[in-house]
């Protein structure tokens, strides 16, 4: 187990040089062991503040794709439940405000 404190702490370290610290904790998330948590946990902070859904529901709506041609994750916005507007409308809102977040992240 030190062995994977280490590591663990390497990433944490590497991360804070990249701006995607403090990671929140979910229920099943590992990011130890799953680097793919270390994404779901960062986009989840993402998706939370640029949709207002509560995080308890977007992380475990993040979902792996059935192959890797289709990516890494996939987010089925009806599994978010916001009312009032269509899915496909809803999705092309909330990327248009991702890439302003990212852009920023990107320019700091």
């Amino acid at each position: 187990m030190p062995e994977a404190t280490a590591a663990s702490e390497q990433l944490t370290e590497k991360l804070k040089t990249l701006s995607v610290t403090p990671l929140r904790e979910y229920p099943n998330c590992f990011p130890d062991v799953n680097p793919v948590d270390v994404y779901r946990s960062h986009l989840t902070s993402i998706l939370t503040e640029v949709t207002g859904v509560d995080a308890k529901i977007v992380y475990p709506a993040l979902q792996w794709t059935q192959t890797l041609e289709k990516g890494d994750l996939v987010l089925p916005v009806p599994a978010l439940r916001v009312k009032g507007k269509k899915p496909d409308e809803l999705a092309a809102e909330w990327i248009q405000k991702v890439c302003v977040i990212i852009y920023k992240c990107k320019s700091h």
